[in-house]
């Protein structure tokens, strides 16, 4: 098994412990508004979006840096592969969630769970797989910029919410 394929494999961990973590953070920290920002502060779709958004962020910046220092040779892609997992997380948490939620009509703890490793899962498959099939190119700074969009919406957001579903409490 190569660095890489060690590095997803604790990275999907890694994500699911913090991300977990993450949920209780706010209430642990007496309802602080920076912890609110980059935690989960109430039981709303976007919120618990943030509890695999950062953590996955700080995952992806430990493991660049590792496989950087040991010369991986994919590295140019890795960026844009993890812009992709990012992605594919996101949509995932909240395509999972309304279309059960859409079929059952009511609201499950055991579920919601379930689809938040499932996203993790998906997005470092994707992730995984994209690092190897992207066409070598210098598209580091679109992703970044792709991800830096990502991270200042939700810090927006996290202050004032749209008057839409996602943001509501199911």
């Amino acid at each position: 098994m190569s660095l890489y394929s060690k590095l997803e494999i604790i990275g999907f961990f890694f994500v699911g412990v913090f991300g977990t973590l993450a949920h209780f953070a706010y209430d642990f920290f007496n309802s602080n508004f920076i912890v609110g920002l980059f935690t989960a502060t109430n039981e709303s779709t976007f919120e618990h979006l943030k509890l695999f958004l950062y953590p996955f962020l700080i995952y992806t910046i430990i493991e660049y840096f590792i496989l950087r220092k040991n010369y991986f040779a994919y590295i140019d892609n890795f960026i844009c592969a993890k812009t992709l997992g990012l992605i594919t997380g996101l949509i995932s948490i909240i395509t999972l969630f309304y279309t059960y939620i859409g079929v059952l009509g009511f609201n499950v703890d055991f579920v919601n769970i379930l689809i938040f490793f499932i996203a993790v899962f998906l997005a470092f498959l994707v992730s995984y797989k994209a690092t190897f099939k992207i066409q070598k190119q210098d598209n580091n700074n679109l992703c970044l910029l792709i991800i830096a969009i990502i991270v200042t919406l939700f810090i927006i957001f996290s202050i004032k919410p749209a008057d839409i579903g996602l943001f509501k409490e199911p």
